[in-house]
């Protein structure tokens, strides 16, 4: 009998030390995916700007848009569409499962072809930063700058 409950408890151990790394792995991803962030380019229809997807249950104030170079140096601001200077006003907050395009400035559109930015970041009211990375790239990044491998963009 008590050979049996040793193993029970083994075995509950076992399923409790793989459930919170599952847990732990879960958490660290779902982190990442409160807020989603698009570069629309624009076309003939589509006007150029910086799309903002809170996908949490809960409000979400942007607070600093911007972009980081190619050389790793970070960009504070875009320009932003004068014509709609009240909707881009920032700090904005975003309601639950709702989204906002920030309209760029046709300057800035065209700035942005020549020197290719990186990526697209977003940072709350909390301090959290959101790229417009491929999930890959943002997980690459991430790792090295954890293992101190690259200094901080942003």
């Amino acid at each position: 009998m008590n050979e049996a409950s040793d193993l029970v408890i083994a075995t509950c151990a076992i399923i409790g030390a793989g459930l919170g790394i599952f847990n732990l792995a879960r958490t660290y991803l779902a982190d990442s995916e409160r807020l989603r962030v698009a570069v629309i380019e624009g076309g003939d229809q589509e006007y150029p700007g910086v799309e903002v997807v809170n996908v949490s249950p809960f409000p979400i104030t942007v607070t600093q848009i911007g972009t980081v170079h190619p050389d790793g140096q970070g960009v504070d601001g875009i320009r932003m569409e004068p014509k709609y200077a009240n909707e881009n006003r920032l700090p904005k907050r975003i309601e639950a499962r709702h989204s906002h395009l920030f309209r760029i400035s046709k300057r800035e559109t065209s700035a942005r072809t020549g020197y290719q930015p990186r990526y697209t970041f977003v940072r709350t009211a909390l301090g959290n930063v959101f790229t417009s990375e491929r999930f890959l790239d943002r997980l690459i990044r991430r790792g090295k700058e954890l293992s101190r491998l690259k200094v901080k963009d942003v």
